[in-house]
């Protein structure tokens, strides 16, 4: 993977990440030493990531602290960065995270989970040094929350449109500098799909839909997720 990374600087790593469903879960140990392999060269080559999590969400964000820990290793260290350049400056299913403005807080059976200190700017790798999206996120507002705050994006899939109305909460929750949507449907990528994830994600915004396509266009350029 490194030497394929290396020869293509323009790549990124994924889909990647954790399954504790069902019969995967016997295999969860493994999974994470894996995970964690791939999540330290992702942060060490600048690479972004697309993180799949399936009733896993606290073990993804154990691992991707535990990059974080060697990120700050290496720093003192005084290990060089990476290849790249990096840029400065729910029914609610807490295990599962494939998962204008929203509200500045989002109420949850454990209390209030504010958001409001989740607004900035995008573009930038978290404090784990890491870059990239959870993949069709479906978990609440807290581990919403704590993966934003670990500097990733929240990838939301079409069939949040027929979700729960807490579920359906999560899109005008969400940072809108930190909103990418997802463009495949359960049969695979389908345009009149995504048309309609558009058209229903804008009206809970108050945007137009040609508004929305720019705001995600910006989030996921810029060396923020994708290169070019």
């Amino acid at each position: 993977l490194r030497g394929l990374l290396l020869a293509n600087p323009g790549l990124g790593i994924g889909e990647i990440g954790l399954d504790g469903s069902g019969r995967h879960r016997k295999s969860l140990a493994a999974q994470r030493e894996v995970l964690r392999l791939q999540l330290g060269l992702a942060a060490e080559l600048g690479r972004p990531v697309s993180l799949h999590c399936v009733r896993a969400a606290e073990a993804l964000i154990e691992d991707i602290g535990a990059c974080k820990s060697a990120a700050d290793l290496r720093g003192h260290a005084g290990t060089p960065d990476s290849d790249a350049t990096r840029d400065q400056g729910a029914t609610r299913d807490p295990g599962n995270a494939h998962g204008p403005r929203g509200p500045a807080e989002l109420r949850d059976p454990g209390g209030t989970c504010s958001l409001a200190s989740l607004r900035g700017p995008g573009g930038t790798s978290g404090p784990s040094g890491l870059r990239g999206l959870i993949h069709r996120f479906a978990a609440g507002p807290i581990e919403m929350q704590r993966f934003i705050e670990l500097g990733l994006h929240i990838s939301l899939h079409p069939s949040i449109h027929q979700a729960d109305p807490g579920r359906r909460a999560l899109i005008a929750a969400c940072p809108p500098h930190r909103l990418l949507l997802e463009s495949d449907s359960q049969s695979g990528p389908d345009l009149a799909v995504l048309r309609r994830h558009y058209s229903l994600t804008a009206a809970l915004l108050d945007k137009t839909p040609v508004q929305l396509a720019q705001q995600v266009l910006s989030n996921a350029g810029s060396g923020s997720i994708f290169t070019d």
